[in-house]
C-alpha cells in the first residue's frame, strides 16, 4: 500500500474533522488510524450503536419532515432492528436494538413537532448530505475538506442552522462548553458557505445520552419518565465570519504540521492523551509494546480496518 499525506480517494486528498481531531488528541494515534487504517474494535460498539440511531433519526426525518406524530413506530422499529441485524452489537454491552428503538419512542415523544422546516438542495431534503470543497494542496494535488451534516434547517427565526445529532456517554456542562468550542461545527459553517453562498446562523447540536436505565429510574413510571427528559439536550451555537475565519487559519495551520510529519515519517505520541475523561486511548496497548511490535500488532483481532473514507466518499464524489 502507498502511504499518503492524507486518505486518498479518486486522485485526490481528503481531510475532515475526524482526521484533524485525531491528529491533535496525538500524532502516533493520527498515524495508526489514518496511515496505518486500523481502529480499536471496541471502539466500533460505541460508533455501530450511534449510527444506527442516526439510521432511525434519518428516516423520521425523511417520512415526517419537522412532524413526528405521524410516524409509523412499527416501520421505524424495523427500519432499526434490520440496522442491527446486519450490524450486530456484542451480547455483552447495552447498547442493542431495543434500547435505540426505546429511544427514538421517545425522542419522538418529546420532540413531537419541530419548529423548523427540512431544507432541500439538488431537489433532495438536506438529510444525512456530504458536503466537501477544495481547502488546499500539496505537491499539486488537492485537499479536499469534507463532512456528512446531518440536517440544514430553515428555523422560526427565518434563518438557516445546522444540525449535529450526537450520541454521547456524557451529558452536562463539559459537553456543553466541548460542543460549543469544537471544530468540527466550524468546518460545517465553512462548508456550507463553500457550497451555498452565505454562512448559516449558527449549528444546533442535537445531543442523545445512550445509557440505559437505572435500577432506581426503573423502580416507578414517574421516575422512569424524568430519567428518559434527562437523556436529550439541544444546544444552539451562533456562528459569524470571525469564528469561521479563525477556524479556516488554524485548519490550513494543522494540515502543514501533518505534512511535515508525514514528510518526516515521524509521529510523536502526546502522552497527556493516553488517558482522558473517557478513558484509555484506543491505541495504549500499542504504544506500551516495543517499537517493533506494534505495527504487527495492530494486525490482531482486536484491531479492525478503518474503512470510513470508502464508506463516506465510494460512490459520491
Amino acid at each position: 500500500m502507498t502511504a499518503h499525506t492524507f486518505s486518498y480517494h479518486n486522485g485526490e486528498y481528503w481531510c475532515d474533522n475526524s482526521a484533524i481531531s485525531s491528529y491533535l488528541e496525538c500524532s502516533r494515534n493520527y498515524e495508526y488510524e489514518y496511515q496505518e487504517l486500523r481502529v480499536a474494535t471496541f471502539n466500533r460498539v460505541a460508533l455501530n450503536y450511534g449510527k444506527g440511531i442516526h439510521v432511525g433519526l434519518a428516516v423520521l426525518s425523511k417520512q415526517c419532515g419537522n412532524d413526528y406524530s405521524s410516524v409509523d413506530l412499527a416501520q421505524l422499529d424495523k427500519v432499526v432492528d434490520d440496522y442491527f441485524d446486519r450490524n450486530p452489537q456484542p451480547l455483552d454491552d447495552h447498547r442493542q436494538a431495543s434500547l435505540a428503538k426505546e429511544t427514538l419512542h421517545r425522542y419522538v415523544k418529546l420532540y413531537e413537532r419541530e419548529s423548523w422546516t427540512i431544507r432541500t438542495a439538488n431537489g433532495l431534503p438536506f438529510i444525512e448530505r456530504l458536503i466537501h470543497a477544495k481547502f488546499s494542496e500539496y505537491n499539486g494535488i488537492p485537499i479536499n475538506f469534507f463532512g456528512v451534516v446531518d440536517l440544514c434547517v430553515l428555523a422560526s427565526d427565518q434563518r438557516d442552522w445546522i444540525v449535529d445529532r450526537k450520541t454521547t456517554s456524557m451529558l452536562g456542562k463539559m459537553f456543553d462548553y466541548e460542543m460549543q468550542a469544537t471544530g468540527q461545527m466550524k468546518g460545517y459553517c465553512w462548508l456550507y458557505k463553500e457550497a451555498f453562498g452565505k454562512l448559516p446562523q449558527g449549528y444546533i447540536v442535537d445531543a442523545i445520552r445512550r445509557l440505559a436505565p437505572s435500577e432506581k429510574a426503573l423502580s416507578d413510571q414517574k421516575a422512569l419518565d424524568k430519567w428518559w427528559l434527562e437523556q436529550f439536550r439541544r444546544l444552539p451555537f451562533y456562528v459569524d465570519q470571525d469564528k469561521v475565519d479563525e477556524w479556516e487559519l488554524n485548519t490550513h495551520r494543522y494540515l502543514k504540521k501533518m505534512i511535515r510529519d508525514f514528510e518526516e515519517g515521524t509521529y510523536v505520541m502526546n502522552t497527556k492523551s493516553c488517558v482522558s475523561k473517557y478513558g484509555r486511548c484506543q491505541f495504549y496497548d500499542i504504544c506500551s509494546l516495543p517499537f517493533p511490535q506494534r505495527i504487527v500488532a495492530l494486525q490482531s483481532n482486536n484491531f479492525t480496518e478503518n474503512d470510513w473514507i470508502e464508506r463516506t466518499l465510494g460512490g459520491k464524489v
